[in-house]
């Protein structure tokens, strides 16, 4: 229909069900909350092992606690803006290899050397948020509006959840296969990033926003299971688009 508007296309899937397209997807980014939250928050349990064995100063302790943290705020800072540049689906992967990788290597290095350990530390700080920054995006936009308060609530939990998976993993395997044991589960975020990668559809609203209609289309038509030429394409570019410039979110 010559003037329709990508708002008749948002409407459309504003509409949608939970079916069981949404559920995966809603599984999916909560599972990637949860396992990089467990590579984030398990290193508490390695230093309380890792810092009497190797006889860390509270110097060195804090570095490699805190350089997570930095890594964090700069990760968000980065890939937050990057989502809206290049999609969020890329950056949530890219962000769950970062911190699956970065936690799972801390079991390779050798004895004594901290700073290595505070330097894959940061980019496990880096990978958390450059993951779960537009994996919160994407359950908002995915969400139709009629549920999205209750449903974006609930997802924040899974936070905790993988709060609460470090100390079971590390009472379980601290003792049979010690600290690098435990360092290795880290690797396991990676197995969810395939998965997002491959079962994760891209967020129709940024499809929608950057005017790449065919693919927001295709998306809606998929989600609802609905013949393609029933779902409108718009030919209406939107007003604005998301810049995924940092520096627009500061003037």
């Amino acid at each position: 229909m010559p003037g329709q508007t990508s708002e008749d296309l948002l409407a459309l899937f504003d509409s949608a069900p939970l079916n069981r397209r949404y559920w995966v997807a809603f599984a999916l980014m909560s599972a990637v909350f949860v396992y990089d939250f467990f590579d984030f928050l398990v290193v508490g349990y390695l230093l309380a092992q890792v810092a009497p064995e190797w006889h860390l100063t509270y110097g060195q302790s804090a570095v490699i606690l805190y350089s997570g943290g930095v890594g964090a705020i700069l990760g968000a800072l980065v890939f937050g803006a990057l989502s809206d540049a290049w999609g969020r689906k890329q950056q949530i992967v890219i962000g769950t290899f970062i911190c699956a990788f970065s936690a799972g290597l801390i079991a390779a290095i050798p004895e004594g050397a901290w700073w290595l350990f505070a330097i894959l530390r940061f980019f496990v700080g880096i990978g958390l948020t450059a993951a779960v920054t537009p994996s919160l995006t994407v359950v908002v936009e995915l969400t139709p509006t009629r549920h999205r308060t209750i449903a974006t609530s609930f997802y924040v939990v899974f936070a905790s959840a993988g709060g609460f998976l470090a100390p079971l993993i590390s009472a379980a395997l601290l003792g049979p296969f010690g600290w690098r044991g435990v360092a290795v589960v880290g690797f396991g975020a990676a197995v969810i990033g395939v998965l997002v990668w491959l079962y994760t559809p891209e967020s129709v609203r940024w499809l929608a926003a950057k005017g790449r209609f065919e693919e927001a289309r295709a998306e809606v038509a998929r989600h609802l299971d609905l013949p393609l030429q029933s779902v409108p394409l718009p030919a209406v570019p939107p007003t604005t688009v998301p810049s995924g410039n940092l520096l627009d979110l500061l003037s």
